[in-house]
């Protein structure tokens, strides 16, 4: 995994290409994806890495020196989910891209770099590829549909460019001075001509920033809508084609947050339904996704504690997320109350009987509360 070792605002004398690639790194994206995601090929990203590496700009890992030595060993940086996602994100990207950009190769591109972007995007994407194992089930569609694509992409490139076979010397007339020679492969020029590159690098960034603003436009009309789910995916793919544009990223993260806010309400609904229907291992599962995703997780450590207690699940868990929930909020009485009854099913007698108390000080001093604590102080009496 890549890293970062300077700011890109505080390197100087980076081509546009290599400013591009730096901007992907970040330690947490696998060098396969910041080639997905610059459109440059794996081996042209490999070599600005290492240069840029060189430079001090960019270290890898102690355990990643290298993406192929990583392929080699039929590794993947990404989890299922992280790959499923990628996947769904890699066919959007494909769907109704024009082959240049399928291959990730600029239309100056010449044969061999297309064959080699080809090889390295069927290599990569092939059903029976390192890559495949890590994609879900449901998402290997998506992979074939990919692998197609770029072979479609290539059949469509790799005879665009007309090839070219070596002229034949010129006839000499006698007297005639001796033509000039031309410049072929055996007499080139005296300084090779730089400007095509980089003038195809040059188209090539002018066309994901304008990719980068469709979807930016995709996206907020989906978020005008509160369709958050597209939004975001639209957005995302906006950042991923144009990283430098701050309101893009500000926005997909707007959208990211709406769009758990309504997973959010969707899995405590699911889980109410669960408690009705009497199936408590479902509505625990819906309840600890939510917790991970809530940004106020006392209400969700309540609930589940409260299930886990009254369907007579773990009463260890139960304690242990009726605590968190007190240690986020301990002035809450219920909190307190909750976890006295916990303790008491799981006959621990002093610590119920120090919780009902912490219940009473906080307001809570009912009669059911009052008797508890009368009957568990004569029943620690009583057994000394």
């Amino acid at each position: 995994m890549p890293k970062l070792l300077k700011q890109l605002n505080s390197v100087a004398g980076l081509t546009e290409q290599e400013k591009f690639v730096l901007s992907l790194v970040d330690g947490k994206t696998s060098v396969q994806e910041i080639a997905r995601l610059s459109g440059f090929g794996l081996t042209s990203v490999n070599k600005i890495l290492e240069k840029l590496s060189g430079y001090k700009v960019v270290a890898f890992g102690d355990h990643a020196t290298s993406e192929q030595t990583r392929q080699h060993a039929g590794q993947t940086d990404d989890t299922t989910g992280q790959t499923g996602q990628s996947i769904q994100d890699l066919f959007a990207l494909y769907e109704n891209a024009d082959p240049y950009a399928i291959l990730g190769i600029s239309e100056t591109a010449g044969a061999e770099q297309i064959k080699e972007a080809y090889f390295e995007k069927t290599k990569m994407f092939h059903p029976d590829s390192f890559y495949a194992r890590s994609v879900p089930v449901q998402d290997k569609h998506l992979l074939e549909a990919i692998y197609k694509k770029v072979q479609e992409a290539y059949e469509a490139v790799k005879n665009t460019q007309p090839r070219q076979s070596a002229p034949r010397p010129p006839v000499k007339a006698p007297g005639q001075p001796a033509a000039p020679v031309r410049e072929t492969a055996a007499h080139p020029p005296a300084a090779p001509a730089k400007e095509p590159v980089q003038r195809g690098v040059t188209d090539q960034i002018k066309d994901r920033v304008k990719k980068a603003a469709s979807y930016y436009k995709l996206g907020m009309e989906a978020f005008m809508h509160s369709d958050y789910a597209n939004a975001y995916l639209n957005l995302k793919l906006a950042t991923s084609y144009n990283p430098y544009d701050q309101e893009y990223i500000h926005k997909m993260q707007e959208a990211e947050q709406h769009m758990q806010g309504d997973r959010y309400d969707d899995l405590l609904k699911k889980a109410d339904i669960s408690i009705e229907l009497e199936k408590p291992e479902d509505a625990i599962g819906y309840l600890k996704i939510a917790l991970g995703i809530a940004k106020d997780k006392r209400l969700v450590c309540y609930k589940l504690a409260s299930v886990l207690y009254d369907f007579n699940q773990s009463m260890k868990e139960a304690k242990n997320y009726c605590q968190q929930a007190i240690e986020l909020n301990p002035q809450n009485p219920d909190y307190h109350l909750l976890l006295a009854k916990i303790y008491q099913k799981a006959g621990f007698p002093k610590n119920a009987l120090f919780e009902y108390e912490q219940a009473m000080n906080l307001g809570m001093k009912t009669d059911d509360i009052k008797a508890e604590i009368k009957q568990l102080k004569g029943a620690i009496k009583n057994n000394g």
